[in-house]
């Protein structure tokens, strides 16, 4: 398993960061990902076609 670890000083509020970040909903920013999808409250399904055809 590939593992990388980047640190950056991001000048935005640290709460707005931590939303993008980790709502399913908002994943543009994640080029690995071509879909999500809500099942439930703690539930979702991200598809990982994209980051699977570049290995």
């Amino acid at each position: 398993m590939a593992v990388s670890n980047i640190k950056a000083i991001l000048q935005y509020d640290i709460h707005k960061v931590w939303e993008v970040t980790t709502t399913v909903e908002q994943y543009t920013w994640r080029s690995d990902l071509g879909r999500t999808e809500v099942l439930s409250e703690k539930q979702f399904v991200a598809d990982l076609e994209k980051a699977l055809h570049d290995l």
